[in-house]
């Protein structure tokens, strides 16, 4: 049996978490304005959750090729 993925998405309406198990979506929570709240509802429906992939922040210096770090 595998374990399910959290991947949280940002959309212009917010943040949404999209569930998935062996590539297969089971479902959607969203959308929210807060990282903490939709984490905490996702633990809640999906507590088998294994691993979580979170959107790139802007001005992270490993993304973001305007950060005065970038590539250091």
């Amino acid at each position: 049996m595998t374990r399910p993925t959290l991947e949280i998405v940002t959309e212009d309406s917010g943040l949404f978490a999209v569930a998935r198990d062996a590539g297969d979506t089971i479902g959607v929570i969203g959308p929210m304005d807060d990282y903490d709240a939709i984490l905490a509802a996702a633990q809640d429906r999906w507590p088998t959750i294994d691993h979580i992939d979170l959107p790139d922040q802007p001005g992270n210096a490993f993304t973001d090729p305007n950060h005065p770090d970038f590539g250091q």
